[in-house]
């Protein structure tokens, strides 16, 4: 796996995200909730890079 960092402002800003495969394409992608912009809400990040396996 590849250590990527999708903005590091954004940390402050996260409560509990989650990583996950969650449109089953085989990559990572996050699951989050806003802790105080716009919240309530839950956002969805989709990965929609290239998977190859090794």
């Amino acid at each position: 796996m590849r250590r990527s960092i999708v903005d590091p402002s954004l940390q402050q800003k996260w409560q509990s995200p989650k990583l996950a495969d969650i449109d089953c394409d085989g990559d990572l992608d996050i699951l989050n909730k806003p802790y105080t912009w716009e919240a309530p809400r839950v956002d969805v990040w989709l990965n929609n890079g290239k998977f190859h396996k090794k």
